[in-house]
């Protein structure tokens, strides 16, 4: 896995996809994890700064959240990033002969 930035920019996109890190797996994972009903703990500051990202409301009964709510902000999550994408794998951004930010248009781009 790789990350993906521009050094003039905020610009960023998730790590590149594989067959073992890709969204298929995400969201089944997510669906494993988060199917049964039940409250978990979490940091406030995640919950609130996932929910800014999401736009999803989340429901926190100090620090606990209900798992289907958190199921909702992780699909709405992984469907952003899913969306933001701009190259999907390692080989095609090698491939690519235009590599330019999609926000800036510099060629400044990073990979961590």
């Amino acid at each position: 896995m790789a990350y993906l930035h521009c050094h003039n920019c905020d610009w960023a996109q998730d790590d590149f996809w594989t067959w073992r890190y890709n969204p298929i797996i995400c969201f089944w994972s997510d669906i494993k994890w988060l199917w049964r009903p039940r409250f978990f703990k979490l940091d406030n500051w995640f919950i609130e700064e996932l929910s800014r990202y999401t736009k999803v409301p989340v429901f926190n009964f100090n620090g606990k959240v209900f798992s289907w709510n958190w199921l909702i902000l992780e699909f709405i999550k992984n469907l952003k990033v899913f969306l933001k994408q701009r190259w999907w794998t390692y080989k095609s951004f090698v491939k690519d002969p235009n590599k330019i930010c999609p926000k800036c248009s510099s060629k400044s781009l990073d990979i961590d």
